[in-house]
């Protein structure tokens, strides 16, 4: 999810050679960007998709993993929830939702001076509500079990199961 510039497809694609590997993204942009990052590998095809997180263009229970990279600071509230049902809808069972974004508050108290001011700096409208929300809570909130979390200097890991 998330797509990007199509570093995050590369890296998988290293790490599961043989695996199906669907990118998704709303900007042309990057897609455009992704699609030639990604055009020297070796083996199957990545397929892109345009499309919106929150309504995702996939069928129920069809994916084994999402992975998710930097999206969700980017979104207000109200649409991280949506996108969590959505993860959630596509998910088979047992399927492992990825993501990763920024630490929040909570995971570093000692640079929320930092975290306060970086979306003046770097125009982010909803970055101070998501350094705030129980993105934990949220995801379990969803269904999703064994809910874990790790952050590594500014970026926060979660991983679940469905």
């Amino acid at each position: 999810m998330a797509t990007g510039s199509g570093r995050t497809l590369k890296q998988l694609r290293a790490a599961f050679p043989k695996e199906k590997i669907t990118g998704i993204d709303l900007s042309d942009s990057y897609l455009k960007e992704a699609s030639r990052y990604i055009s020297d590998l070796d083996g199957d095809l990545i397929q892109l998709i345009k499309g919106n997180a929150e309504e995702l263009p996939f069928e129920n229970d069809s994916f084994q993993c999402i992975s998710c990279v930097y999206l969700f600071h980017e979104l207000p509230r109200t649409i991280r929830a949506k996108v969590f049902n959505e993860f959630f809808r596509v998910l088979e069972p047992g399927g492992i939702l990825v993501l990763a974004d920024s630490i929040q508050i909570s995971d570093s108290p000692d640079f929320t001076s930092v975290m306060e001011s970086f979306y003046k700096s770097f125009h982010e409208p909803f970055y101070c509500d998501y350094i705030k929300e129980d993105i934990d809570s949220k995801i379990e909130e969803v269904g999703f079990k064994d809910v874990k979390s790790n952050s590594f200097f500014m970026t926060k890991v979660w991983s679940a199961v469905k």
